[in-house]
């Protein structure tokens, strides 16, 4: 929908807007399911998120178009500017036939590979903050059950914050270095960030300062990852749906491993050993970025 929405001028912008959905129910979540379970027991917290889903399904199906010109809240001159945007960036109009998905060239091409294995390596650390945060602030540092709710939203308030603000930089980057170049500066900044923050974060003492640490290396995990979703649509345009779902899977791969080997390394070395390797892991989603050229399309105008 991005691609497809915006001009290719404001892709990191668009892809990190939704990321603040994220953030925004990560600030919410670890309070609400605290506070529910604790007064009414798990299942009823469960139930609320079912209906949650059911919601947004609604919403989704009644509202949400795949192009403006289909959307009957999009007028003319919003129209004009969406079409001057692509203009100007040489994107075609849209038209009624598509080509067949190219899987071929998306498995042949060494920036899919690179953009895919660092996706698995970006979401390794994510993942940490989505399933052991909250256990590690409650058994590693302390915390009561009510404050590991209320500082378990800390991660989530700086993705808000930051997953915008990276998206922002990251087309800033490409009007400045073009795609390849301002693409992976956006990414190899907001990863070295959230590795140097979660590396100084997990060896802090003082317990406020660490989660602010930590907190922090999460925001810019997100601050990198907006740019992860503005390459699906810089490489196809047609068929990004396509290429970020496999990326997607592959990040969702490394959040498999991501709960089971860091419980693995905490149990036997520690929990701040368990958080190294996390940033180091981070470090190395930046690096393979070098093997990423969001200008190497995959149809004739991505």
């Amino acid at each position: 929908m991005v691609a497809f929405w915006m001009s290719a001028r404001e892709r990191g912008v668009g892809n990190s807007l939704w990321l603040i959905g994220i953030g925004a129910g990560g600030m919410v979540t670890p309070i609400f399911i605290s506070r529910t379970t604790e007064h009414w027991g798990w299942r009823t917290s469960f139930y609320l998120c079912a209906l949650i889903g059911v919601f947004v399904a609604l919403l989704w199906r009644f509202y949400a178009t795949n192009h403006p010109e289909e959307h009957h809240r999009v007028n003319e001159a919003e129209l004009t500017l969406i079409r001057a945007g692509r203009a100007a960036t040489g994107e075609a109009a849209e038209g009624q036939s598509r080509p067949p998905t190219p899987w071929g060239k998306m498995f042949s091409s060494l920036s899919v590979w690179g953009l895919i294995l660092s996706y698995f390596c970006i979401a390794y650390p994510a993942y940490i903050f989505y399933t052991w945060f909250f256990i590690y602030l409650v058994r590693v540092r302390g915390l009561s059950v009510a404050q590991g709710g209320l500082w378990g939203s800390a991660p989530f308030i700086a993705i808000a914050l930051l997953a915008p603000l990276g998206g922002w930089i990251s087309d800033r980057a490409v009007a400045r270095l073009g795609k390849r170049r301002g693409r992976q500066a956006a990414v190899m900044m907001g990863a070295a960030c959230s590795a140097l923050l979660l590396w100084v974060g997990a060896h802090t003492a003082n317990n406020r300062a660490a989660i602010l640490l930590l907190a922090g290396a999460s925001g810019f995990n997100l601050f990198a990852t907006a740019t992860w979703w503005a390459a699906c649509n810089d490489l196809t345009r047609h068929h990004s749906g396509a290429l970020s779902g496999l990326m997607n899977m592959c990040g969702n791969l490394g959040g498999w491993v991501s709960p089971i080997m860091t419980a693995y390394i905490a149990t036997r070395l520690g929990w701040t050993q368990a958080l190294d390797f996390a940033a180091l892991v981070t470090l190395v989603a930046g690096i393979l970025w070098l093997l990423v050229n969001a200008e190497a399309g995959l149809e004739g105008h991505a």
